[in-house]
């Protein structure tokens, strides 16, 4: 299945992607800030290296997005502008450029 967000929809679709994945990993596919395409393979639920301070903002409200990476080990933030999709291994969600 692979379903096409709209700015608007892509949002509200990555504050609530969490419940939809639960722990298992996904794939979020974007432009890094240096316009350089990248993949990465995260997933939720991950609690190495956090100090249980939590962050002092809120990401989704700056325009970005936190993943663990899997491959590198590390919290990464992800600019939601910037992501062009996000594989769930179930569905394919797709966002369109703006």
């Amino acid at each position: 299945n692979v379903i096409s967000l709209s700015r608007h929809k892509a949002k509200l679709f990555l504050a609530d992607l969490k419940s939809k994945v639960g722990e298992n990993p996904f794939t979020v596919s974007f432009y890094k800030k240096n316009g350089e395409f990248r993949q990465l393979r995260g997933c939720f639920g991950i609690s190495k290296g956090i100090k249980g301070t939590g962050l002092a903002y809120d990401p989704l409200e700056k325009g970005m997005f936190p993943v663990f990476d899997l491959d590198k080990v590390e919290y990464r933030m992800v600019t939601i502008d910037n992501i062009r999709e996000v594989d769930t291994g179930d569905t394919v969600y797709k966002f369109r450029r703006w």
